[in-house]
């Protein structure tokens, strides 16, 4: 929560700033998803990544929202999560709607972001709650209406060019997705490995492929326990060595279990059957399975993303906890390239990673230096030129 040495604004209740409208419970045998009445909205999960999704309506709705109003998750696992209502809404108890009467909508929006946002890293673990007196305690620094107007646009600017790299990012999954279908099933081709492009055997598999059983180009084994010094990711890492476990990369050590990259799948739980693979030393959990062995005239990144596309999830076996063995794995027969066939697939689809790796890296860039900038404008430590 801002602090009164914090800022060079005068600071505000937000109770001064807003009318708070506390959402009320509608009755599961009141609200319909026949689209009659009005839109009701029961959480965050109604609008994802600040986009409002309906689903359920009310023909006698309770407490209600209005069009500019901001919505405040303040009860459950979303809480601090915001929106901002397009119209009319019929809204839960898990929302509060505050309506802007002294403060510039969007400025607002960011400030309770702000002050969410500093709630929950300093939280041990989700925030329980925020109820209407809890809220009344919050404080918000308030420039001119003008200069509001001017942080919000240049915070705003932000938030779209976050966006727009978001949506470059699930387009090159989209792409990768593509990719993935049809050169690892020989649907798509490069002109160097084959004479007609279209030509199957047997009407079954591309020219030059031949079925071949995992289990004769590797062997998977288990891992084994956390390594006595497991360090948990956040931690200071240095040149320590990745723990893999059914999860990926969740931890790090001085030890390595393996020197050189390996195939890992997980073995147990909810990610049984998800595949990653090590660049160099590593160790893995007995969460995991990994290569310890491995055919050297085939590809180790071409199967990594072979085993990617399979959903190795569908071998796992029946009941109790999820679990996955070497065995199915390696009894699955599936086409394969000859090796230089292997390499360009593994080589276009590591393109593919690399550019999503930018990306993703891109945006956790820009939104650290919005949140850096809107730290120093929402304090009045950075001033902005209000032309009159």
């Amino acid at each position: 929560m801002t602090k009164p040495n914090d800022t060079k604004w005068p600071l505000q209740p937000i109770s001064a700033l807003v009318e708070i409208i506390c959402g009320q419970h509608i009755l599961a045998d009141q609200y319909n998803e026949d689209g009659l009445g009005i839109p009701y909205l029961t959480g965050p999960s109604d609008f994802s990544n600040g986009t409002i999704l309906v689903s359920k309506w009310v023909t006698s709705p309770k407490a209600l929202c209005a069009e500019g109003d901001l919505l405040l998750t303040v009860k459950g696992s979303g809480v601090g999560k915001l929106a901002r209502a397009d119209k009319k809404y019929c809204i839960s108890r898990q929302l509060m709607a505050l309506r802007p009467l002294n403060i510039d909508s969007k400025y607002l929006f960011h400030a309770i972001r702000t002050v969410t946002e500093d709630l929950n890293r300093h939280a041990s673990g989700t925030i329980p709650g925020i109820n209407k007196d809890e809220l009344d305690k919050w404080k918000i620094p308030c420039p001119s209406i003008p200069e509001q107007k001017k942080i919000a646009e240049i915070l705003s600017c932000w938030d779209r060019a976050i966006e727009q790299v978001k949506k470059l990012i699930a387009a090159k999954k989209q792409v990768k997705e593509f990719l993935l279908g049809v050169l690892l099933s020989g649907k798509k081709r490069f002109k160097e490995f084959c004479i007609d492009l279209n030509k199957l055997i047997d009407n079954s598999i591309p020219e030059g492929w031949i079925f071949k059983p995992l289990g004769s180009i590797f062997k998977l084994t288990s891992g084994k326990t956390k390594p006595a010094d497991f360090i948990v990711p956040g931690k200071r890492r240095g040149e320590l060595v990745p723990v893999y476990g059914g999860n990926g990369i969740n931890g790090f050590s001085n030890f390595s279990l393996v020197d050189s990259p390996k195939i890992i799948v997980g073995r147990v739980g909810e990610y049984c059957g998800c595949v990653y693979i090590s660049d160099g030393p590593t160790w893995i959990t007995d969460n995991a399975l990994y290569t310890c062995e491995f055919d050297d005239s085939h590809d180790l990144k071409y199967f990594f993303y072979l085993l990617s596309y399979q959903n190795l999830s569908r071998l796992r076996s029946k009941g109790g906890q999820p679990l996955i063995s070497q065995g199915p794995i390696h009894s699955l027969s599936l086409s394969v390239p000859p090796l230089n066939e292997q390499k360009k697939i593994a080589n276009v689809l590591l393109v593919c990673d690399k550019e999503i790796e930018y990306l993703t890296d891109l945006t956790i860039s820009y939104k650290r230096e919005k949140q850096a900038l809107m730290q120093q404008l929402l304090t009045g430590k950075i001033r902005v030129k209000v032309t009159s």
